[in-house]
């Protein structure tokens, strides 16, 4: 399954989450930016100024807890 950032405008300001390609989301919009999903299966994340990393399903696999992350080719299978 391929899942694509999308944003949606809030009340409280735009909040990013990642659809299907149908244009449905899968992971809902809670982050304040979003990464495309890496070969690996992995996407970085950004709340509240902290940065994390979920697999396909939203699970964190590195919590919000970093000032940065950058890109990185580790499989995770």
């Amino acid at each position: 399954m391929h899942l694509y950032p999308a944003a949606l405008k809030t009340v409280t300001g735009t909040k990013w989450g990642y659809i299907n390609k149908d244009g449905a989301f899968i992971i809902k919009p809670q982050y304040d930016s979003a990464m495309d999903f890496q070969d690996n299966g992995l996407a970085i994340v950004e709340k509240g100024n902290l940065y994390g990393v979920i697999d396909r399903y939203g699970r964190f696999i590195v919590p919000l807890k970093y000032s940065t992350i950058t890109q990185f080719s580790e499989d995770w299978f």
